[in-house]
């Protein structure tokens, strides 16, 4: 599923998405998605080499949850193509690089592909293996969980990012 260019309100619940080759949940740069997590989800891109919830440069993400127990786990590919962030970029030359991803509620684990990070950039497969950008990601609620791979940031830019993007914490 791709979104563009839309401002969307959608509800997982007890959802599980497993791709091959593919990502599970793709939002188009230039679109908005508010995200309610109802029961346990899951997004696995672990067989081939995207995100596991793909937000590019120029997209949005808003997750919330209306309680803690409401979940997402989100796992990034680490296929032959190189590694995708459980939450954010792709692989790609210089990597893909994150857009905007905001969490106020639930718990959302996210999980890195091979040299990606945890919610934030892709990995770099060019000669400079630069990875992508972190983007903007503000957690405002909620158990955030983010484990970044092999050089990847937790939240951040994928394998050696020269920008890390913005990350901000607010506590409740």
């Amino acid at each position: 599923m791709v979104l563009l260019f839309l401002t969307l309100n959608i509800t997982l619940d007890n959802v599980n998405i497993s791709t091959g080759s593919t990502c599970p949940f793709s939002i188009g740069s230039g679109s908005t998605v508010n995200l309610t997590l109802s029961g346990t989800n899951s997004l696995d891109a672990s067989g081939g080499s995207n995100p596991g919830l793909g937000v590019p440069e120029g997209a949005a993400l808003n997750i919330c949850a209306y309680n803690i127990s409401d979940s997402l786990t989100a796992n990034g590919g680490s296929g032959g193509n190189g590694g995708g962030a459980g939450i954010g970029g792709g692989p790609g030359s210089t990597g893909v690089s994150c857009g905007t991803v905001n969490i106020s509620g639930g718990t959302v684990i996210a999980q890195a592909g091979y040299h990606a990070a945890g919610i934030g950039g892709g990995q770099g497969t060019g000669d400079y293996r630069t990875g992508g950008n972190g983007g903007i990601v503000k957690i405002s609620g909620g158990i955030v969980k983010a484990s970044g791979k092999n050089g990847g940031a937790g939240i951040g830019g994928g394998n050696c990012s020269g920008n890390n993007g913005k990350e901000e914490v607010a506590a409740q």
